[in-house]
C-alpha cells in the first residue's frame, strides 16, 4: 500500500506508473523475504530458497498483472454499458 501511496498521492505521479512501483515494491518485499529466510537458516539449502523465492516473484508478477488486464478490461464495460 505504501508502495501505491508515495507515488500516486505525495508525488502526483499517474495511476499506471503508480500501480507498477506497487506491483514492483510487492515482487522486491517477496524476494527480501525469501533472501532473509535464507540467511536466517543459514541451511544447505540456500539455492533451493533462492529459486522458490525467484518462482514466487515470477508468479505474483503474472498474477498481479493478470489481475490488471482482467480489472481493466471490467471497468471498461462497466463504463461502457452503465452510461446507457
Amino acid at each position: 500500500m505504501i508502495g501505491l501511496y508515495i507515488p500516486y498521492i505525495v508525488l502526483r505521479w499517474g495511476l499506471p506508473a503508480s500501480v507498477f512501483v506497487a506491483v514492483f515494491c510487492a515482487c522486491v518485499g517477496l524476494g527480501a523475504t525469501g533472501a532473509g529466510l535464507t540467511a536466517l537458516t543459514g541451511d544447505r539449502a540456500a539455492t533451493v530458497n533462492i529459486a522458490m523465492s525467484c518462482g514466487l516473484i515470477v508468479i505474483s508478477f503474472a498474477f498481479l498483472g493478470f489481475c490488471m488486464v482482467v480489472g481493466a478490461l471490467v471497468a471498461t464495460l462497466i463504463v461502457i454499458l452503465g452510461g446507457r
